[in-house]
């Protein structure tokens, strides 16, 4: 049995619900930064760790703030790496992918590896992907999709990643990105405090 990881990089606050695994753990990790149009967007990687065969995958993305960006020559699976000098921002696009034949590296996603639903919008995802029925994979880290957020997006995930073992019960994650600006009630009430704390050590330090 693992126990779920889940990392963000670049200073990105997240929350974790851990739950039992049996071969298969999911992260996502940010991988980089990028400015598109005058926006700036944190790009992320959903990976698996897993020693069994991977089968397919669930995952809802919930933004309060922000935006998810999808590139207008992008899809919904893996761009080809050969358009990049063409189309430069397309190594951005948000994207859904399978490991199946591609150790250690994510493979160039077709139309087949998508099944059930692919319901994007600017901020919600609701995603079930999955490998041709027959597929193996060598045991590994994979990537199975990329997130590409505004650099301001606020939000939760969750999802199931299921392999053979698992099959049919999978293993759940979830986690929150990005951390919500303090209300400026709050910051107000935050800085008369400061001033009145400040004001009572003078006090005490005159006196003494």
């Amino acid at each position: 049995m693992k126990s779920l990881s889940i990392l963000l990089a670049g200073g990105a606050m997240l929350a974790l619900s851990p739950l039992a695994l049996a071969n298969t753990t999911t992260a996502l990790v940010q991988t980089g930064t990028t400015t598109i149009s005058s926006v700036t967007y944190n790009v992320y990687a959903l990976r698996i760790t897993t020693d069994a065969t991977w089968t397919n995958q669930h995952l809802t993305l919930d933004l309060t703030q922000g935006s998810i960006y999808q590139d207008s020559f992008g899809g919904d699976t893996q761009p080809n790496p050969l358009f990049f000098s063409a189309a430069p921002t397309l190594q951005y696009d948000t994207f859904f992918t399978i490991p199946q034949g591609y150790p250690n590296t994510a493979g160039v996603g077709t139309s087949s590896s998508i099944a059930g639903n692919v319901s994007p919008s600017s901020t919600h995802l609701f995603v079930d992907w999955s490998a041709p029925a027959g597929s193996t994979n060598v045991p590994g880290v994979y990537t199975v999709a990329q997130l590409t957020l505004t650099s301001n997006a606020v939000g939760s995930y969750s999802g199931i990643a299921y392999d053979v073992p698992t099959a049919g019960v999978g293993v759940g994650y979830s986690g929150i990105i990005g951390a919500a600006a303090p209300e400026p009630a709050s910051l107000a009430a935050f800085s008369l405090g400061t001033l009145a704390l400040l004001a009572r050590r003078k006090r005490k330090a005159s006196a003494s």
